[in-house]
């Protein structure tokens, strides 16, 4: 089977979709909740500055309207 997106969840949902919550919404609530520890967050922003740079925010996530955004698998 072939699949056009990719998306990794936890099982906690966001409060404003209702959705599961995806893997960079978890990592930076623990990085802000002082649970990560350091080295884990600063590889954890590097990883998320690479995908910021390669793989911008659609629109609607931008605007933080209540939506759940994916990556385009190319």
């Amino acid at each position: 089977m072939e699949y056009k997106y990719v998306r990794i969840q936890g099982l906690e949902l966001a409060e404003n979709t209702m959705y599961a919550k995806g893997i960079f919404s978890m990592c930076m609530q623990l990085i802000s909740n002082d649970v990560m520890e350091a080295e884990d967050a600063d590889l954890f922003r590097e990883i998320n500055s690479w995908f910021a740079e390669h793989l911008p925010w659609p629109p609607q996530c931008k605007r933080q309207e209540k939506v759940v955004c994916f990556f385009q698998n190319r």
